[in-house]
């Protein structure tokens, strides 16, 4: 058996977030799974120019393997990385021709075609094209409906092209969601729109944390002593709620609240010059706020080990992975209190809140700074909470796919 994985943003450059994340560890994840069981995980990226999918360059499969391993500084520039010549495209296009290939006519049928990226390009009218041309498995993984949901909170621009993508996702043998309200959204979706054919019940299977490389969960380290740190994991769009985390610490900071903010996540052109504003007149009054941008997966970790407690002021939400990798790290989470969000707290762990009003949530956010008894219950279940790792995750597929 072969398995035929779509890698395509996650093998471009090294952008590090969730869903890059996502497809780079279920990539290592499977590849243990198919050296256990004498098969192969063969990564694919899709080209448009080609219409086709294509297999990776040296440099490609760098980006998905090792992204940060050549250059130090590509967690702050990823697209510099990835297009570091003005031929740079041109010849990435040129390899693209050389490795592309028919996959209709590769694709056996104990092979499994597995799809973990969101796409919005012509992959939405080749793959349910594909669905008669091989009887292998095609399966993909399903995020949010988010852009459907919430249209005031997405660019305008992406919404004809999200309802293709939700369109072709019915065309799959199977569509996996990664929370109970993603899968009821797609099945709505799918409902509303008469998608003859999908694949329904859409199961709902919790996503990998952390777990890379065979990982083993240790006890964090308490923080270090000195003035307490918040930070929050998310890219710098509308529907992330920054607006009101940073109107919350202004509250507090005004109070006398002693805290450092600290923010992760890289920016968008849609919604990032609103935060980074509200974060330089925040600095210009001599706030402790700090915006890291993009950062590779070890400065990451040491930003939670850092960190007394984690903020994700997000509105809505597919899955919520920085509560999950939050929690793996042993740290609290201040969050929402609805949807996929209130799943990912029911476990524990969390102290959920309207994060929609600043001052509730700044009420939050001071109760996990100065109140010790809850912060010490928090974290005691954190570390309680049992997650799936990512060899979990693909050992479930593999064993699916052997039945």
């Amino acid at each position: 058996m072969t398995v035929f994985l779509d890698c395509t943003s996650s093998c471009k450059s090294p952008l590090n977030t969730g869903v890059q994340r996502v497809v780079r560890s279920l990539h290592a994840a499977l590849a243990r799974q198919a050296a256990v069981h004498g098969a192969t995980v063969t990564p694919l990226i899709w080209s448009d120019r080609e219409r086709a999918y294509c297999r990776l360059g040296r440099r490609e499969r760098g980006f998905l393997e090792r992204p940060f391993a050549r250059r130090p500084a590509a967690a702050a520039e990823p697209e510099f990385a990835a297009n570091p010549w003005p031929w740079s495209k041109l010849l990435r296009a040129l390899g693209h021709r050389r490795r592309r290939l028919d996959l209709g006519a590769f694709l056996r049928p104990g092979d499994v075609l597995f799809v973990p990226e969101i796409f919005q390009d012509r992959r939405t009218e080749f793959l349910p094209a594909l669905r008669g041309r091989t009887a292998a498995r095609r399966e993909a993984l399903f995020y949010d409906a988010i852009t459907w949901r919430r249209p005031d909170l997405s660019p305008p621009r992406r919404l004809d092209g999200f309802f293709a993508y939700l369109r072709a996702l019915g065309s799959f043998g199977r569509v996996t969601a990664d929370s109970a309200e993603a899968a009821g959204d797609l099945e709505a979706w799918w409902t509303e729109h008469k998608v003859a054919d999908a694949p329904r019940p859409v199961p709902a299977r919790a996503l990998g944390v952390d777990g890379r490389g065979g990982a083993i969960r240790l006890p964090a380290s308490e923080p270090p002593p000195g003035r307490p740190a918040l930070l929050c994991v998310a890219t710098l769009e509308a529907r992330k709620n920054h607006l009101a985390l940073l109107a919350a610490a202004e509250i507090l900071w005004a109070g006398g609240v002693d805290f450092s903010l600290v923010l992760v996540g890289r920016t968008t052109r849609h919604w990032g010059d609103h935060v980074t504003g509200a974060m330089d007149r925040l600095c210009a009054a001599g706030r402790p706020v700090e915006w890291r941008r993009h950062v590779d997966d070890a400065a990451l970790a040491e930003a939670y080990a850092r960190a007394r407690a984690t903020v994700f002021p997000s509105l809505v939400e597919g899955f919520g992975l920085p509560i999950y990798e939050s929690l793996w790290h042993d740290r609290p989470c201040v969050c929402g209190n609805a949807g996929a969000i209130a799943e990912a707290a029911a476990g524990g762990g969390c102290l959920p809140c309207d994060v929609r009003d600043p001052a509730a949530l700044a009420a939050a956010m001071r109760a996990v700074l100065e109140d010790q008894a809850l912060h010490a219950r928090l974290t005691a279940e954190a570390r309680a909470r049992v997650f799936p790792t990512w060899d979990v995750y693909a050992a479930a597929l593999w064993k699916e796919w052997a039945t």
